[in-house]
């Protein structure tokens, strides 16, 4: 098992945090150096398939799952200060029933003495620290249910190809993903309306993003969120109580929408199109900033209703 295939910073989650989901406690004892649990990772995996809320507790330590890939399971916490945070690692190998505990000290390059995630990982339920993920060779990222997305925590992953975010209310940073060259598509989807930001620099120097959704509760787009973005050039914003603001000039700076560039193709809700049932009434093209980008000519105005995105998400899940 390479228990460190999908580390990344969780978290101190303490028992029954799971928002009302039957709390499945797994103890764990130790003899010598080795792990045992009072349960078979056959009942661990159904708990997990049936959505009960999984816990491990080892002494005083109390971790929550923060990897589970069908076979394999990590539980992970961090503890420590917020300058100087180890990452704890509960793993079970769910083929022999095999437990193991890991300690990651934090340095200035990042956790130490672990190995690289690589591949298409899935990150659910857990803050993501500043820089955790710098350089890493991930190929697909699924974010799911964050408590937190700290600054620069993808940068420079130049071998990351897609994002699926799905997430409620949670801390986020700056430049989450600056400098991920080979990205060519994302999803950014929030859960409600409590959080509605593209943060400063988001995907800032994404030179090869093609199309991102940005889903229903996307409110504001802020500075160099789209910065050098060369290759964009499609922009789903579902919102449809109200526009998606911007919140400077410079959020298109280096994309197709800049004056003279080759054009974007925006889709909106039909109810922010077409008030009068003839195109005319196109609000964002006199909503601040808007307005200034449309009349250069390089953006392009769609319905949602009735394309390819108006039922899925861009990552192919169901709206």
């Amino acid at each position: 098992m390479n228990l460190m295939k999908a580390l990344f910073a969780a978290k101190l989650a303490g028992p029954g945090s799971g928002g009302g989901a039957e709390l499945f406690v797994i103890t764990l004892t130790e003899t010598d150096g080795s792990y045992s649990a009072d349960k078979t990772a056959a009942e661990i995996r159904a708990a997990i398939n049936t959505g009960k809320d999984c816990e491990v507790h080892c002494n005083s330590d109390v971790a929550k799952i923060s990897y589970d890939d069908g076979e394999d399971v990590l539980f992970s916490f961090v503890s420590g200060t917020s300058t100087s945070p180890k990452i704890v690692v509960y793993g079970l190998d769910g083929s022999n029933d095999t437990w193991s505990r890991k300690v990651y000290e934090w340095t200035s390059n990042g956790f130490a003495n672990r190995s690289e995630p690589n591949g298409e990982i899935t990150i659910s339920g857990v803050t993501v620290y500043d820089s955790a993920y710098i350089n890493r060779p991930i190929t697909k990222l699924n974010l799911r249910k964050l408590t937190g997305l700290n600054t620069r925590a993808f940068e420079g992953c130049t071998s990351l190809q897609e994002v699926s975010m799905h997430t409620g209310y949670f801390s986020m940073g700056q430049n989450i993903f600056i400098s991920c060259t080979a990205l060519e598509k994302a999803t950014v989807v929030y859960g409600n309306s409590n959080f509605g930001d593209l943060k400063t620099g988001f995907f800032s120097g994404c030179t090869h993003l093609e199309a991102v959704d940005l889903g229903q509760y996307m409110k504001n787009l802020n500075e160099k969120c789209f910065y050098n973005c060369a290759a964009l050039q499609t922009i789903i914003l579902r919102r449809s109580e109200g526009l998606v603001a911007l919140n400077n000039s410079n959020i298109f700076t280096g994309t197709r929408a800049a004056s003279g560039g080759a054009g974007i193709t925006i889709y909106i809700p039909k109810a922010l199109y077409d008030h009068l049932g003839d195109g005319s009434n196109l609000d964002y093209k006199a909503a601040t900033l808007w307005s200034t980008f449309d009349g250069y000519g390089t953006l392009t105005w769609a319905k949602l209703e009735g394309s390819a995105y108006e039922t899925e998400y861009l990552d192919g899940l169901p709206v």
